[in-house]
């Protein structure tokens, strides 16, 4: 990579991350040989003083650059800060941020009242000025130090590689007045301790004893349940049809992600589980992504306009990949069922 002119700081900069880690290796691969003949030393000395070179260039590259920043402290105030958007962050290789904290965190950015009023006032600008800065998050962690660190400490917005909104843009809270009175409302009763577990096994059970067809996805989320609640009633050739990998000691990936979703929601989940929980959901989000660029003809750099110039569009597009569940829409009978899965309601949603 020689010609930067027309290549994204992300990139640049991403790129400059893995060289560093390349460097790294380097010198860890070194530092085991004792022979300086041997040719594999020649070879990875050879490698590490090309990876230096290129370093140089890269860090050059940066330093010419006006805006470095992929992500400045307006920028994630305008994009989740403003509305209290829960939000997942990516850290660029070998930052401050990432040695600290790890490839990601996920929570709410958290503000002073007169943080709020400063970048209210910067973002009331178009083309506001652009500045790198501290960000604190509560990650709502109960990993207690962590959490303490990421809001008290934080962490440099240039360190920042992507930004995720999780959920839907939540109305601005801030210096918002008044009261709000909902017209006609009617208070009904309900109980608190309702099992939805048990409701969604009766439905579903019920389609079997009526001999209805049911897909693969429902099959997992019936079996699933006896799985985790009703451990008594599933049968081992079961787990292994609709939980189980080949290998008969892993889940599936979609039968992972449905057994640490009921348990993080009915709160069953331990703190592991809930970390696992996440990683599978942006697992599941960035593979969703990359079947949206390489299936429907959208490349980087539309996601890219799209991001700069209609960022509610972008929003509603990455909320898709991470809160779209696949759902059976109508039970047709014995011998078929509608549903739709992320494939086919993606197609519909770009049209």
């Amino acid at each position: 990579m020689e010609n930067f002119k027309s290549i994204s700081t992300r990139c640049v900069r991403t790129y400059y991350s893995l060289l560093k880690n390349n460097e790294d290796h380097c010198v860890a691969f070194l530092s085991q040989l004792i022979d300086k003949e041997d040719p594999s030393y020649i070879d990875a000395k050879d490698r590490l003083e090309h990876v230096k070179k290129s370093l140089q260039a890269v860090s050059t590259e940066l330093e010419k650059r006006s805006d470095k920043l992929v992500y400045s402290i307006e920028d994630v105030y305008r994009f989740v800060g403003q509305q209290d958007s829960y939000c997942s962050i990516d850290f660029f290789p070998g930052t401050p941020a990432h040695k600290k904290y790890g490839d990601s965190v996920h929570g709410l950015v958290w503000y002073k009242k007169k943080d709020r009023e400063v970048l209210d006032l910067a973002i009331a600008n178009v083309n506001y000025q652009r500045n790198n800065g501290i960000i604190y998050l509560n990650s709502g962690s109960q990993d207690k130090t962590l959490n303490h660190t990421l809001q008290y400490e934080g962490f440099e917005a240039i360190d920042i590689k992507t930004l995720y909104r999780v959920g839907g843009e939540n109305l601005k809270a801030y210096k918002q007045t008044g009261t709000k009175d909902i017209p006609n409302t009617i208070n009904i009763k309900i109980d608190s301790n309702f099992d939805t577990v048990g409701a969604q096994q009766y439905v579903l059970e019920g389609y079997m004893k009526m001999g209805y067809s049911l897909p693969m996805h429902d099959l997992i989320i019936y079996f699933r349940n006896l799985y985790l609640f009703y451990p008594h009633r599933i049968k081992e050739e079961e787990k292994h049809q609709y939980l189980y990998n080949q290998d008969k000691e892993t889940f599936t990936e979609e039968a992972d992600y449905l057994i640490h979703d009921i348990k993080v929601h009915e709160k069953i989940a331990t703190e592991d589980e809930i970390k696992h929980w996440g990683k599978l959901l942006k697992a599941r989000s960035e593979k969703r992504m990359d079947y949206i660029k390489k299936h429907l003809g959208i490349s980087s750099k539309v996601i890219s306009d799209m991001i700069l110039n209609d960022t509610k569009k972008y929003v509603t597009l990455v909320q898709s990949t991470w809160m779209f569940e696949t759902e059976t829409l109508v039970h047709l009978g014995p011998k078929a069922c509608i549903y739709w899965d992320f494939e086919s309601f993606i197609h519909i949603f770009l049209r």
